[in-house]
């Protein structure tokens, strides 16, 4: 690419050339047009970058500041309405109060970092110093900013311009690991200085000292930088040496608007202010110094013929001149369109190069990470180093799957993973593992707790750090985090719950702090709990449970209820059924018929299957269905049939029983069947659960066909029996005919005390 003043010294023979050696005056109208709408455009794009800050700063504040002021207004009434004893709701919110006020005051910091309204409502004045300030406590750096006082107002382009160059600089300065950087704002009648030093690292010797009219290959910062100030006819300076620190020096006119070229005006001192139309190619030029009067005293003799051509038009009077005493720095021209066109070609050529080359590099990485050996992942680093799941994922196999340990060079790759996405929760807990292994404790929990500050609410980021806190003997945060990390995974419940249980065998402690207050978590630790045999803390589990009054099913109960069965504590079941008849009155209180201790004994609801209802376990050879159209009384009862292909030993039609030990009760139930074959038939089966020896009777064994009968048992219960078991069986037949068929009926079965 050709310098700016090359450009402009072709552009200006290009010029002459039109002028002198073609008749076609359309030539030069539509160059100096085409410069003109080109320094319109240039206007217009700088005035767009300015809007675009202060849009976004005012809807960050008008909309995003307000809706989190309403919420955090809700969290503290939420606050006030949460009683004091429950601690776990009142820590969570704490934590959310604490977040959205975090988040509150980055936006704030944000918006005006973007666009500080003291800017537009005091002026520079006020505007430097609050930024300076602010740069100083976000970034270490000390800053010493000259100011006067009594600095007045500026023009607005001026002000937004100096704002805009200031901002930029701090921003390097950021990057140039200086310890002091120095600022001056000063301003006279007619011009304005803003001068930014630092004592940082400078930039190479060839990078060194450029002024406004000079291109050096930088950023896109500072290219920014000089067409703001070219747009204001000003000057940019820029020195600097490697390790000698930069200085930035920017001198406005304080008396020219942005659009005084855009309206055909220029400064008094050019001579040539004089509006003309149409436009023409002396009032595109950068009048600074002021040039010499186009006359022949001032034009060195030889230097050209023909300093000024003219020539008329029909329309009279204009004249077209070409200023040949201007030297290329003084004039600013446009680049023809063919130029653009080129470069433009050029740019896109050479990024779609490049981006071929990086997506080149990337694919390779991706192809050889893929093997997930650690050869494999260490040639994927090689040809892809910014991607940090290739260094997480050699991290993680060497801890692994090491034939040595070398825990240093672990925490090296896990740290190269944070580095190349310091924002990854996962890399940063991993990042915790690698310090632990290399036994830094204080290290590692600082990175988990980093991890859990990046995504508060992950369940696996929680899992991790619950585990690390277990392992160093932190019970109550490990509690939090376990809590964190059931409410987000299902599949954690059960971990979490052994996990907890080994930093604290106290279950209460459990409930108030690890536990959370919803129906299935609760219900997951209760078969939790019942599958490790601890009974008493299922049984305080359950009362937690209802006294939370939560919702959950019938049948989500059930295995409580055989807990107990098995545990052998009927009064225990007693009550908890009774607390379950309560619960669900629509669906449980029909089924019971106080002094009648057996429940759905007509068969006229659902069979539940669990509790203390009926249960049906499937047998091979015989089909149970509830029947609406045989019975006894009511509209229902049940029906099994048998399919001759089988010498059952059957007994899966069953009902457990609470009684009181030592008391005289009397059994009945109505039976029918119809095509019973073989000797053994259907009958009656009362025994206690816990001890059948002590307790175990039976009704007549029917076979053949015959109508509805009752079939009665009168028993006094031992001193042990608490819970008995009521069930329909079949013995299995020693006859060399013994595969039964056939079907029974059963209905109104019932189970009184006679005392």
């Amino acid at each position: 690419m050709q310098r700016k003043s090359e450009t402009i010294q072709a552009l200006i023979q290009a010029g002459r050339s039109a002028t002198a050696d073609t008749d076609n005056d359309s030539v030069l109208d539509e160059f100096v047009l085409y410069a003109v709408k080109m320094r319109q455009l240039s206007s217009r794009l700088l005035q767009a970058q300015d809007d675009e800050p202060r849009s976004i700063a005012q809807n960050l504040r008008d909309l995003t500041g307000e809706n989190l002021t309403a919420l955090l207004m809700s969290l503290r009434r939420l606050r006030g309405l949460t009683p004091e004893r429950d601690q776990r709701r009142r820590v969570l919110l704490r934590d959310c109060f604490s977040l959205v006020e975090k988040t509150a005051d980055e936006i704030r910091t944000l918006s005006y970092v973007l666009h500080p309204p003291l800017l537009d409502e005091a002026g520079l004045a006020a505007a430097v110093p609050w930024y300076t300030t602010g740069f100083a406590e976000r970034s270490g750096t000390r800053v010493n900013l000259d100011m006067a006082e009594d600095f007045g107002r500026l023009p607005p382009n001026v002000e937004i311009t100096l704002f805009r160059t200031l901002q930029e600089c701090l921003q390097n300065i950021r990057h140039s690991r200086c310890s002091v950087a120095k600022i001056c704002l000063a301003c006279s009648a007619s011009r304005v200085l803003l001068e930014v030093a630092d004592n940082g690292r400078g930039m190479p010797e060839h990078l060194g000292r450029h002024a406004i009219n000079e291109k050096p290959p930088m950023g896109v910062g500072i290219t920014g930088m000089r067409e703001r100030v070219e747009k204001l006819n000003g000057q940019l300076e820029i020195e600097s040496a490697a390790g000698k620190g930069t200085t930035v020096r920017v001198t406005l006119p304080t008396g020219v608007g942005p659009g005084a070229l855009e309206r055909g005006k220029l400064p008094p001192e050019s001579g040539c202010g004089r509006p003309r139309a149409p436009p023409r190619l002396d009032e595109i030029c950068i009048w600074e110094p002021p040039l010499p009067p186009l006359n022949s005293e001032t034009n060195p003799p030889g230097r050209h013929a023909n300093p000024i051509k003219s020539r008329s038009n029909t329309t009279g009077g204009t004249a077209y001149a070409f200023c040949s005493s201007l030297h290329p720095e003084q004039v600013r021209m446009p680049i023809p369109r063919i130029w653009l066109w080129r470069g433009m070609r050029i740019t896109i050529a050479v990024a779609m190069v490049y981006c071929a080359y990086l997506a080149l590099r990337q694919g390779v990485g991706a192809y050889q990470a893929r093997k997930s050996t650690p050869a494999a992942l260490e040639k994927a680093i090689r040809w892809d180093p910014g991607n940090p799941e290739d260094y997480d994922a050699l991290a993680t196999l060497t801890h692994q799957y090491s034939d040595r340990e070398n825990p240093a060079e672990v925490v090296r790759l896990a740290r190269a993973a944070v580095g190349a996405s310091p924002m990854q929760a996962d890399y940063w807990a991993d990042l915790g593992s690698a310090y632990e292994w290399a036994g830094q404790r204080e290290g590692a929990l600082r990175c988990f707790e980093r991890a859990r500050d990046l995504f508060p609410m992950s369940p696996d980021i929680n899992w991790r750090l619950a585990n690390f806190y277990v392992r160093d003997g932190k019970t109550g945060p490990a509690e939090v985090a376990l809590q964190r990390a059931l409410l987000g995974n299902p599949e954690l419940r059960r971990p979490a719950f052994a996990l907890g249980w080994g930093a604290t065998s106290d279950n209460q402690e459990l409930l108030a702090h690890m536990i959370p207050e919803q129906a299935d978590v609760l219900l997951s630790y209760l078969n939790y709990l019942i599958a490790t045999k601890r009974i008493e803390a299922a049984n305080q589990t359950w009362a937690h449970l209802l006294d939370l009054h939560l919702s959950f099913g019938v049948r989500d109960a059930f295995p409580y209820l055989d807990a107990l069965i098995v545990a052998n504590e009927p009064e225990r079941l007693e009550q908890a059924w009774a607390a379950m008849v309560e619960r669900f009155p629509a669906q449980l209180h029909p089924r019971v018929a106080y002094p009648n201790r057996i429940v759905n004994g007509g068969f006229e609801f659902e069979i539940l299957n669990g509790g203390l209802d009926w249960r049906v376990l499937p047998t091979p050879g015989a089909t149970v269905r509830v029947d609406s159209l045989n019975f006894f009384d009511g509209v229902h009862s049940l029906r099994i049939q048998f399919d001759g292909k089988h010498n059952l030993d059957y007994g899966s039609v069953m009902q457990y029983v609470p009684v009181h030990p030592q008391t005289l009760y009397r059994f009945s139930g109505y039976i029918r069947v119809e095509g019973i074959t073989t000797d053994s038939g259907p009958r009656f089966q009362i025994y206690d659960a816990e001890a059948p020896s002590k307790l175990l009777l039976s009704t007549e064994n029917l076979t053949g066909s015959s109508t509805w009968s009752p079939e009665r048992l009168e028993f006094t219960t031992g001193p042990e029996t608490r819970l008995l078991v009521v069930r329909l069986v079949r013995a299995f037949s020693h006859k060399f005919d013994n595969l039964i068929a056939g079907t029974v009926w059963i209905d109104q079965i019932s189970l009184n005390s006679a005392e």
